[in-house]
C-alpha cells in the first residue's frame, strides 16, 4: 500500500511539474529615427564604451523598491546593456545633429575628442520613475579632460515593464540632447 501511494504521489509530482512557465520577454532600447548609414562627414568623437555599475551588467532589467533591487526572469534586455547604450547614445547624437559627430569604433586616429560616459543608476523605481544618473565629458586625443557634467534625469515610469524600458529609452535620447548641446560647436 505504500509503495503505491508514494508511486502515485511521484506520479502527481512529475505531472505538476510538466507545465509551462511564463514566456521571456525581450527588450532594446529605442532606436526609432535612428539613422541607417553614416552621413559623409568624418567623426570627430569618439565613444569608445560606458562604464556601468555592477548590478547593471546582469541581463534581467532592474527596478528598485525600497532601497533594494531587484531582477525581473522574465523580462531580459535583448542585447548587454554596456554593449548597447553606446551604440544607442551616438546614434541618438548624430540623428539629432542630422550628421556623424560620434563613433564608437574604427576611427581612432581620426577623432579628435573622446566622450566618456560613467551610469551610477539606470533603472526604475517600481510604480514611479525611471531614473539616469550619469557623469559624462569630452577629453582631447592626449586624455586631458576638457568638460565634466553631472546629470540625474528621471521620467515617469508607469506600472509595467514595457513602461519602464520606454521610459529608459526616453532618458537615452535626453542625455544625447544635453551632449549634442555641449559638443556641437566642436570642430
Amino acid at each position: 500500500m505504500k509503495t503505491k501511494l508514494f508511486l502515485l504521489l511521484g506520479i502527481v509530482c512529475i505531472l505538476c511539474s510538466c507545465g509551462t512557465s511564463k514566456p521571456v520577454k525581450f527588450y532594446m532600447l529605442d532606436d526609432e529615427n535612428i539613422p541607417n548609414e553614416t552621413k559623409g562627414n568624418t567623426p570627430i568623437f569618439l565613444l569608445e564604451n560606458i562604464s556601468i555599475p555592477g548590478y547593471l551588467s546582469r541581463p534581467q532589467i532592474a527596478t528598485r523598491k525600497d532601497n533594494r533591487v531587484y531582477y525581473d526572469e522574465y523580462n531580459r534586455w535583448g542585447d548587454n546593456l554596456q554593449d548597447m547604450l553606446p551604440q544607442v547614445l551616438s546614434y541618438q547624437i548624430n540623428n539629432i545633429a542630422n550628421k556623424t559627430l560620434v563613433k564608437t569604433a574604427n576611427y581612432r586616429n581620426q577623432i579628435k575628442y573622446k566622450l566618456y560616459v560613467e551610469i551610477n543608476r539606470f533603472d526604475s523605481v517600481e510604480g514611479k520613475s525611471a531614473v539616469l544618473d550619469a557623469w559624462w565629458g569630452i577629453t582631447d586625443g592626449n586624455d586631458n579632460i576638457m568638460f565634466r557634467e553631472h546629470k540625474v534625469l528621471s521620467k515617469e515610469a508607469g506600472n509595467n515593464v514595457d513602461a519602464f524600458v520606454k521610459a529608459q529609452s526616453e532618458l537615452i535620447k535626453d542625455l544625447s540632447k544635453v551632449i549634442y548641446a555641449k559638443i556641437k560647436n566642436y570642430k
